[in-house]
């Protein structure tokens, strides 16, 4: 039993007409109480709600209010019944460790004599400390008022209470509940509340503009599993998910949040302090919240919104409740500033494209024809430089007598990389059959240095990278020993050099099956990783005739860990990059089912690793056709984007043939927009690369005239979005 749960000061405020009836004192309160009050149904205390719990409750549905005064108070606090819209015994014993072990009933006094005063969390919809934060005609109020002052008039007032749950919100959203309402005597906002805690919750409403209980059921997987209930969701992540960095909202995201806006990072606010200071402070100020959303964006690129004189909050609101379905747009699309085609008679491939610090961007490839000097063997390799307007700087071409390819190119410091395989001899001579090489050269496109790397068999290089301190990485796949013993048919390999083109280590990776590496990244602690395809066991069990792989090495060339991932079909890796936060991203194509049920042929997916090799989420986009990843990189926002082609309709109507795509999610897999584009031809998109300020680079060849008329079968050509 709990002790009589009466509270004169309460029932004092919440009923005005006492005082002017010269009914002052506490007895004179308890009186009126005990002899009318408790039936005509007043309000007594802000703990208990007799209202709510006959509602709560269908057992207790024909219960008198004297009925329910005393079946609350003998029996169904003891049993753990809902008696209020404000107080929940499960989450206030949850939250509070030293209160683990005290019955319903001592957590009910607990709190009437205690944990209200000392401003205790008691329910996982009402915060105290928020309440007085979000309202500043209540900032003197103590703890006691606060809750008093809530109860009896703030919720009906439609004052901010809770982080999680917006009253007007939820009765904006659904119209059903505004009719319901509307023909009660009971306020509508405290209709709503009650609604959501008995209905609502368990309904996947949604009821809250910055914690979305369905966005965090799809996200967190392990929640559904263990089978948890939408009030359940709800308690979880107030209990853990928030402090834990889990996703709960496409609009609200604490690690973007906080890794946007220095004065955050500096004052290292905890994500429950990141997730109170965008509701109290930063939305005000229009700061952008998710990399899905940006609220400035958002009111400027809406004119009826501007001249409604809209605030941040009011066009916030509007997004979630009209904007999305109505397919405005909450952060910017990408539109194509200029596209640029070269070529020859002969067939022209671009393969790799980058961006140097000041805007200049650089593509490569292989020609057999004169691209950028005169052809020495059947393919030559080539380079060109191109200034952030698409003027073309130079053109190189790098020849021998056989045949040179060229898959990749980076830029650091005013420095181009370009790594690929020769059959002649580009530096000294040939070690037998193919061999890999590497070449440093300077803006103006004057060499600086070229390494050939190589054995006695085929030695392919597919991808290189440089870090900071300009050490470069190159990696790909063997049939011979180049780093290592060969483990049997085709080893992947990567290789380090220092800026000088000195030799720093080789390693080599393998099975005894097919293992090949197409793509190489490097994160800000020079940490090396790798990514291909196997038809062996590399990382795990082999889930089908081909699986791709991811592999981490440190600095120094010690291996860290390697993850295969893999269905029944063949599942092919084509690129690699890591973001500021040390994520791991990797693309590629598969027929079988990585993210979702394939959509016919082979269907392009990317992948979201952490740095310890944890798979965080994999998506799989495609058409009834086969669509192909071959590139992604990340921009400093921590934005994702992916390039391929695709032989349907991927991203717009097929202008015919192949046609290439670029498409943009966010770091928690969403899918921002998608574009297609192409002529009546073949058009490959191979490459990606991304500057400051969102500037998107794509290049990949064509047989028809993305810009212009063909100079022969194959021209190569790039693109800039923004």
């Amino acid at each position: 039993m709990i002790n009589n749960p009466f509270d004169a000061n309460f029932y004092r405020a919440a009923n005005t007409d006492l005082a002017a009836a010269g009914l002052t004192t506490d007895a004179q309160l308890f009186s009126h109480f005990q002899a009318y009050g408790l039936d005509e149904g007043r309000a007594f205390s802000s703990l208990a709600d007799l209202s709510f719990y006959r509602s709560a409750n269908s057992d207790l549905a024909s219960f008198n209010n004297r009925n329910l005064f005393n079946h609350l108070q003998n029996y169904g606090v003891a049993e753990g019944r809902h008696f209020s819209p404000f107080v929940d015994l499960s989450f206030y014993r949850g939250i509070h460790d030293d209160l683990t072990g005290l019955s319903n009933e001592q957590l009910f006094d607990h709190l009437n004599y205690a944990g209200v005063a000392e401003g205790r969390r008691f329910s996982p919809l009402v915060d105290l400390n928020f309440y007085r934060a979000a309202n500043s005609d209540l900032a003197n109020f103590n703890n006691k008022q606060l809750f008093d002052h809530l109860s009896y008039a703030g919720v009906a007032s439609g004052k901010r209470f809770s982080q999680f749950f917006e009253t007007d919100f939820y009765l904006t959203k659904y119209s059903d509940l505004r009719t319901a309402f509307s023909s009660t005597p009971k306020n509508d906002r405290l209709e709503a509340l009650e609604h959501l805690l008995i209905f609502g919750l368990n309904e996947s409403r949604q009821f809250s503009q910055f914690f979305d209980v369905n966005y965090y059921r799809a996200q967190n997987s392990d929640l559904v599993s263990a089978g948890f209930s939408g009030r359940q969701l709800l308690e979880h992540f107030e209990l853990f998910g928030l402090a834990e960095g889990r996703s709960f909202s496409a609009t609200v995201d604490v690690n973007y949040y906080r890794n946007t806006y220095g004065d955050l990072r500096d004052a290292n606010l905890s994500n429950w302090q990141l997730y109170n200071h965008f509701q109290t402070h930063g939305l005000s100020e229009g700061r952008a919240s998710s990399q899905s959303f940006d609220v400035q964006f958002y009111l400027d690129s809406n004119a009826d919104l501007k001249a409604a004189g809209y605030n941040y909050a009011q066009a916030y609101n509007h997004f979630l409740l009209y904007g999305q379905l109505e397919g405005r747009p909450g952060v910017p699309n990408l539109s194509q500033k200029w596209i640029r085609q070269t070529g020859t008679e002969g067939d022209d491939s671009s393969y790799s494209v980058a961006v140097d610090g000041t805007g200049n961007v650089y593509m490569t490839g292989y020609t057999d024809g004169s691209l950028g000097g005169t052809l020495a063997g059947s393919q030559d390799i080539w380079v060109t430089k191109y200034n952030s307007d698409g003027a073309i700087q130079w053109k190189r071409q790098l020849d021998t007598a056989g045949k040179e390819f060229s898959y990749s190119v980076a830029d650091s410091v005013g420095n181009v990389y370009i790594t690929g395989f020769t059959s002649g001899a580009l530096e000294g001579s040939n070690k037998g059959g193919i061999d890999a090489w590497v070449g440093k050269y300077h803006s103006d496109g004057t060499e600086q240095w070229k390494k050939q790397l190589g054995t006695a068999g085929d030695d392919f290089s597919n991808s290189v990278t440089v870090d900071s301190a300009g050490y470069v990485y190159i990696t790909g796949h063997t049939d011979n020993s180049l780093g290592g013993t060969n483990a049997g048919d085709i080893d992947a390999w990567v290789a380090k050099y220092d800026s000088g083109g000195t030799i720093q280590w080789k390693k080599q990776l393998g099975t005894s099956k097919l293992d090949v590496s197409n793509g190489i990244a490097i994160d800000n602690a020079s940490n090396v990783y790798v990514t291909g395809f196997t038809s062996g066991a590399l990382g795990g069990m082999n889930a089908g005739s081909v699986d791709a792989w991811v592999t981490k090495y440190d600095g120094s060339g010690t291996w860290q860990w390697t993850k295969q991932l893999g269905t029944e079909g063949e599942d092919y890796s084509n690129s690699i990059t890591v973001d500021t936060a040390l994520n791991v991203y990797i693309v590629g194509d598969t027929s079988g089912s990585v993210g979702k049920i394939n959509a016919g042929g082979q269907d392009a997916w990317i992948a979201k690793y952490g740095s310890n090799g944890e798979l965080q989420w994999k998506k799989q986009l495609g058409s009834a056709g086969d669509d192909f990843a071959y590139g992604v990189v990340t921009d400093s926002a921590g934005y994702v984007y992916i390039t391929g082609d695709t032989d349907d309709a991927l991203g717009g109507t097929n202008a015919g043939g192949i046609d290439a795509w670029v498409a943009k999610y966010d770091s928690n897999g969403n899918p921002l927009f998608i574009r297609q584009f192409g002529t009546e031809g073949d058009d490959f998109s191979n490459g990606i690369a991304v500057a400051s300020g969102g500037h998107v680079y794509i290049t990949g060849d064509t047989d028809g005239g993305l810009s212009g008329t063909n100079a022969g079968s194959i021209d190569a050509w790039i693109t800039k979005y923004r």
